[in-house]
């Protein structure tokens, strides 16, 4: 008689073992990897996909500062047009490849050549990771990010699958990084022309969709002159 299968065998082990697990393992670093350098370049996820090892690159300037930056080739950006994505945390985007290179090498059992995806799915044929190969062999990666994250609300008791839009709970995609690049750079005083050149998008998309009630964080400019003569509170009719 043949026993019954074990359905229940994640509750013998803890969760060091699990999280271990060769595909547990893998994917977890996989999204964790995806998630924060969109949040860091602001690259699109349908590029970030396409991406090869070569593509992975650091730049030290005269100063001695050393940036991480992604080339994003013709065939790989949106725009048809090669770029490339700084990332705004110096040195660390490349670091945290580097470490990602790491499980890559674990999963796959094997160094990676510069012409392999950065990021194939863990079903993809280990024969076939080449670039030429991406249509069959690139991840697949937004519908694990809406089960991480609808797994991680439940667990939390916090919705952070869904976000609040003017009101709207709208779902997080991996878009929701690349916005949030986008909004926070604004916020911080990047020009939407430089902006624009690193996303591989236009002013108009990034005054359209993101440069909302802009005008505030250019305060100091709009009243600079106040500082040029005692103010007195008179209006400016006169003038």
């Amino acid at each position: 008689k043949v026993a019954a299968k074990n359905n229940n065998w994640q509750k013998s082990k803890d969760d060091r073992q699990i999280y271990n697990s060769k595909h547990h393992r893998y994917s977890i670093g996989l999204i964790y990897t995806l998630t924060i350098t969109i949040s860091n370049t602001g690259i699109r996820p349908v590029e970030i996909t396409k991406l090869i090892w070569d593509d992975i690159r650091k730049f030290e300037d005269e100063d001695g500062n050393v940036y991480s930056y992604i080339n994003i080739r013709s065939e790989v950006a949106k725009t048809k047009k090669r770029r490339d994505a700084v990332s705004r945390d110096f040195e660390e985007t490349y670091i945290r490849f580097q470490e990602w290179k790491q499980e890559w090498i674990r999963y796959w059992g094997r160094e990676p050549k510069g012409n392999e995806l950065v990021f194939p799915h863990l079903r993809a044929d280990s024969e076939k990771l080449e670039f030429q190969h991406y249509k069959q062999s690139k991840v697949k990666p937004h519908q694990s990010m809406r089960n991480l994250l609808i797994k991680l609300s439940k667990q939390s008791g916090i919705d952070v699958y869904k976000q609040d839009v003017n009101g709207i709970k709208v779902p997080r995609t991996l878009y929701s990084f690349r916005s949030r690049f986008i909004e926070k750079r604004l916020e911080n005083g990047m020009d939407a022309y430089t902006l624009a050149r690193n996303c591989g998008t236009s002013i108009e998309m990034i005054e359209r969709y993101y440069d909302v009630n802009a005008n505030l964080r250019f305060r100091k400019e709009i009243t600079k002159h106040i500082r040029n003569f005692e103010h007195s509170g008179d209006s400016e009719s006169d003038l």
